[in-house]
């Protein structure tokens, strides 16, 4: 797990936002690699879509579910919304959940066992029509590892009805490609 608290210099919550951020991670029993990136530039901001002074991220998801839709971003003071009001930190809960959800998400994906499995694809082809799905059963046969590039696949040989499938019913594959 990777935990990100993006801030700017000189804010009073950054430290405080880590030391919460350690402090779930023990309560929870959880390891994570917790780094702070500083934010030094509104282009910079931009490109991280950074939402504030601090902002707390577990694998790229904020911790704070309304923010996840924002599209504001740049330098300044953030607040959080928490059960005591508004804070400049998140509370404990709000951070113990988003860790709590980041397993959950694994657990999902590990039960569907993370990648496509190879009956996955079969059965995702089964429902795929043309002279590509013939193809694409031979290139299984014999490149099994090539699975877990099914949607890129599907996209290159014309079948991109099921390479929109894939995603919705797949969706450990990790996104689409056009190429």
């Amino acid at each position: 797990m990777k935990v990100e608290v993006l801030y700017f210099e000189g804010c009073p919550n950054h430290a405080p936002a880590t030391e919460l951020v350690c402090e779930a991670l023990r309560k929870e029993g959880k390891r994570a690699d917790v780094r702070d990136v500083e934010v030094h530039t509104p282009e910079q901001a931009q490109s991280l879509r950074f939402l504030g002074s601090p902002t707390i991220r577990i694998n790229g998801v904020d911790v704070e579910p309304e923010a996840r839709l924002a599209k504001t971003f740049g330098l300044g003071c953030r607040t959080y919304f928490t059960e005591n009001g508004r804070s400049g930190t998140p509370s404990e809960t709000m951070v113990r959940t988003a860790i709590n959800e980041h397993e959950e998400r694994l657990q999902r994906r590990g039960a569907r066992g993370g990648r496509h499995s190879r009956t996955s694809c079969l059965n995702l082809l089964s429902r795929t029509a043309g002279p590509s799905r013939a193809w694409l059963l031979r290139r299984m046969d014999r490149q099994p590892d090539e699975t877990r590039a099914l949607p890129a696949l599907l996209y290159r040989y014309g079948v991109a009805d099921a390479a929109l499938r894939c995603k919705t019913d797949l969706p450990s594959c990790g996104g689409l490609s056009a190429g």
